[in-house]
């Protein structure tokens, strides 16, 4: 799952992976891959370079006094500190004419997409409604806004009141609350708490210790 954020990295780890040649359409696109990058926002007083080789970047340093960052992500990558004054477009233009360098390019921000990718999140008004169903737009629990705060934590414990839950499902199954104080199917109630082999919860409708969803509603 992907959900759209606007925090922004300081430093954009990940801008070695862009091949020379890209379109500023295409680095937008980057979306799709998980990463957002804004191509109106970068970094003014550094670039990020790649040296053709580790003695390339040696004679670079020898003759220049800018300060470099190494970026292990990409062999020879470094982030490049700009002399004061000097402007990012003349230091890519200058860093691309010269031998020794692979390939320069600003520091863009980043953003994490966090929107979700998965092939039936349009559907799910519960969390994101646009009236895609003929409902009420925004009548959701606004999931989105909720994940640009945060995307959980794995110690709140969350009740659910349905027909039932299919717990073994692969978005649930490694999420799912186990009850470590009842010890499974031994018809004992372990924990005293007046259920018996209640591991993920209760049937109340059938009145056993297995919540599994008996009519296909509850994921």
């Amino acid at each position: 799952m992907s959900r759209n954020s606007s925090r922004r990295f300081c430093r954009n780890r990940f801008s070695g992976f862009l091949a020379q040649g890209e379109t500023l359409e295409q680095r937008a696109m980057l979306a799709g891959n998980g990463l957002s990058v804004d191509v109106n926002s970068y970094a003014a007083d550094r670039v990020i370079v790649e040296f053709v080789s580790p003695a390339a970047k040696a004679q670079y340093v020898g003759v220049a006094s800018s300060q470099f960052e190494s970026l292990p992500i990409v062999p020879n990558l470094f982030l490049m500190d700009l002399h004061q004054g000097a402007s990012v477009g003349q230091a890519i233009t200058a860093l691309r004419n010269n031998p020794l360098i692979r390939m320069a390019e600003p520091d863009y921000s980043v953003h994490l997409d966090l929107t979700p990718t998965d092939p039936s999140f349009s559907t799910t008004w519960g969390l994101h409604n646009t009236g895609q169903l003929g409902g009420t737009a925004d009548a959701d629990i606004d999931a989105p806004e909720a994940w640009e705060v945060s995307t959980g934590t794995g110690e709140t414990i969350v009740a659910v009141i349905d027909s039932g839950i299919d717990y073994n499902h692969p978005d649930l199954v490694d999420n799912i609350w186990v009850n470590q104080a009842e010890i499974p199917g031994n018809g004992i109630d372990d924990d005293l708490n007046g259920f018996i082999d209640d591991i993920h919860g209760y049937d109340f409708v059938n009145e056993d210790g297995d919540p599994m969803d008996d009519n296909d509603h509850g994921t």
